[in-house]
């Protein structure tokens, strides 16, 4: 979480803050951290509507929990930290009570509209899940509360990978979970997933930090499985400093030691890497 902290010190600072502000106004919330590589959900809810999970073969269940009290109401509240099993294939629904509340009509029949609209939407096609979500329960009256709606989709990892990402270091931290998943996956041991990201990060990062200067762009990696053997490809469309070539520099030396083989190709379209690394174990 931000600066190190977890969830339930997020919320309790931020409800401390806004009780500090004396503006006597609370606000309710649920703020959730995603462990992809766990398969986990955590989740601090403070007087908000229970997240909804659709489960990978589409039951959806509601995470009911504590609620807590909205923030801003009592300085000091502590709020309580839920866990639930996420696996991959799973989807995640956090939505206003816009969404499902009615005049005259219970909280539990809204619930119940909630899950039967998420329930027909796993099947739907042409549009995003957020969207035939959204169309099963509203139509063209005016509402009476505003309505924000999120969708989360997760999709297992198939034998090829491929991202374009921008340019930017902050998202090789993102960049080396998700190939970690993905080499995890194809039944890589932890030395070689340990050589397959370093060597990846190491290419990426020469493509963030020399391909481009200071413009903004983006590169793309291909990580594809055959067998037992992995290939990587990093590819990036910018002209490389004369002063740092793409084929020098320590880190094509570190990216050598660590996998079976790397080819460079560079020109005035732009360079990519290709390296690849056979796996012990039979994936």
């Amino acid at each position: 979480m931000a600066q190190g902290h977890k969830l339930i010190e997020v919320v309790a600072m931020l409800n401390d803050l806004l009780v500090s502000m004396g503006r006597n106004r609370g606000a309710t919330l649920s703020i959730l951290e995603l462990d992809a590589e766990a398969e986990e959900l955590e989740a601090v809810t403070a007087g908000h509507l229970p997240p909804l999970v659709i489960e990978p073969d589409g039951r959806p269940r509601l995470l009911e929990q504590k609620h807590g009290l909205p923030v801003g109401v009592r300085l000091g509240h502590s709020y309580e930290a839920f866990r639930y099993p996420f696996p991959t294939g799973s989807s995640l629904l956090l939505y206003t009570d816009g969404l499902i509340e009615r005049r005259d009509e219970s909280i539990d029949d809204g619930f119940r509209r909630l899950t039967a609209a998420a329930r027909d939407a796993v099947d739907g096609t042409g549009s995003s899940l957020a969207d035939r979500v959204y169309r099963a329960l509203l139509d063209e009256t005016p509402r009476e509360d505003d309505v924000a709606l999120l969708a989360v989709e997760t999709e297992p990892l198939e034998d090829v990978l491929e991202m374009t990402l921008p340019a930017n270091p902050n998202v090789l931290g993102g960049l080396r979970n998700t190939l970690g998943r993905w080499l995890r996956a194809a039944d890589a041991d932890d030395s070689e997933l340990f050589d397959i990201v370093l060597s990846v990060s190491e290419a990426a990062t020469n493509a963030v930090e020399h391909a481009y200067g200071a413009r903004e762009a983006t590169f793309t990696i291909r990580c594809e499985r055959n067998g037992r053997q992995v290939t990587i490809t990093i590819r990036d469309l910018g002209r490389w400093r004369t002063t740092r070539p793409p084929s020098g520099g320590r880190g094509l030396e570190i990216i050598r030691s660590l996998v079976d083989d790397v080819d460079i190709e560079s020109d005035q379209r732009g360079t990519v890497v290709t390296m690849t690394k056979r796996l012990s174990r039979k994936a």
